[in-house]
């Protein structure tokens, strides 16, 4: 074999090694620069909220923005604000809107079926019994009725009739409360709907497709003598009447729970009576047919604080973004968690997120471990 002959055959096994390692390397990156599978989607910074807040609340308005309410900035939960604003997916900023007549934290949130915004009780270092609706159209909030007593922490559903149903949550006494309202927006007014079967705070609240109303776990007995539970119970609109209806697999408090596509509901993490030391990376789902609670396997990180981070996507997966730095998606077909490419700033704890009319999702403020609000945000694009 002459020279040139070995030489031509040993250069063109060389530009044939670098070609494969070429293709390999482009296979790599054209999967995403990360390790997720297709199609789980991204998330980015969207700028920042004009005042650093956790224990707000934001609610999408009928034209797309999202109305963002209260909370507080600092460690000083006394502290509630009044400030408001709106954030806009169009543009990807933030404007200043309201104020609130009185500053809150830990209060309820619920777009009626008019496009107003109803906000009612929380805490500005007493427990407010008042309530406000906040109108778009002129960007004003104005006091409506009042509650028999006043709460924080309690929770709000709309219900199928247009009305809002208020369960439990905590009173001055620092007692808990198992006692519920039903606000009327025909009359703006507050009336009994009866008392659950025991007092929570840290529960989950959720409408069911047939509109009874799902209240799972939570807190009993009071800030001195506080109990976790597993108990659930199902409010019925058509009666006004809170019956108990099955027990989950483990205690919870400060859980997330969500209604699927499929009707069931998923409910994830939380933590036992520990709180810091005792919060779940575990799972479960309710059977609307039998009652019955099953597990739903395990997210990947242990979370709690979340109950307002965890939304239904468009495409029937959940979204938890809340009670650590990463965010998961719950895929129901696949019955697993899956890992979000990307990270918060921090762990964030009593964020919010919030599901937009294009499907992308905001995430907004929360604290630290160290109970230090910030004022960003993100959004997940599926």
């Amino acid at each position: 074999m002459s020279f040139t002959s070995s030489f031509a055959r040993k250069s063109g096994l060389t530009a044939l090694l670098a070609l494969v390692v070429l293709l390999i390397a482009a296979a790599y990156v054209g999967q995403g620069e990360t390790s997720a599978p297709a199609g789980i989607g991204t998330l980015t910074d969207t700028g920042s909220m004009h005042t650093p807040r956790s224990g707000h609340r934001a609610t999408l308005l009928p034209d797309g923005r999202v109305l963002i309410t209260g909370g507080f900035a600092g460690q000083d939960e006394d502290n509630a604000l009044t400030l408001t604003e709106l954030y806009d997916p169009a543009q990807g900023v933030f404007t200043k809107t309201g104020p609130l007549t009185t500053g809150r934290q830990s209060h309820s949130a619920t777009r009626l079926p008019d496009g107003k915004v109803l906000i009612v009780g929380g805490y500005d270092g007493t427990y407010l019994a008042s309530a406000e609706l906040y109108d778009p159209t002129t960007g004003v909030f104005t006091s409506t009725g009042s509650l028999a007593v006043g709460r924080l922490a309690h929770r709000a559903t709309l219900l199928a009739d247009g009305k809002v149903l208020i369960t439990g949550g905590s009173e001055g006494n620092r007692m808990f409360l198992a006692s519920a309202e039903v606000y009327d927006p025909a009359t703006g007014r507050f009336t009994p709907a009866g008392t659950m079967t025991t007092e929570r705070i840290g529960h989950t609240q959720t409408r069911l497709t047939d509109g009874a109303v799902l209240i799972a776990g939570g807190s009993v007995g009071g800030r001195r003598a506080r109990r976790v539970v597993a108990s659930v119970e199902r409010y019925d609109p058509l009666t006004g009447a809170f019956s108990a209806t099955g027990t989950m697999t483990t205690v919870r408090h400060k859980h997330a729970a969500v209604l699927m596509e499929d009707e069931r509901v998923l409910i994830v993490g939380g933590s036992d009576g520990s709180d810091w030391r005792g919060h779940y990376d575990s799972a479960e789902i309710f059977e609307p047919d039998t009652g019955a609670f099953t597990e739903a396997g395990r997210m990947n990180t242990a979370r709690f604080k979340l109950r307002t981070a965890v939304t239904l996507l468009t495409d029937g997966k959940v979204l938890v973004a809340g009670g650590a730095e990463t965010l998961e998606l719950y895929d129901p077909e696949a019955e697993g968690f899956t890992t979000i490419p990307g990270r918060l700033d921090t762990a964030r704890f009593f964020s919010m997120v919030t599901l937009m009319g294009d499907g992308s999702v905001l995430i907004t403020g929360g604290y630290d471990h160290k109970i230090q609000s910030t004022a960003r945000a993100w959004r997940y694009r599926p």
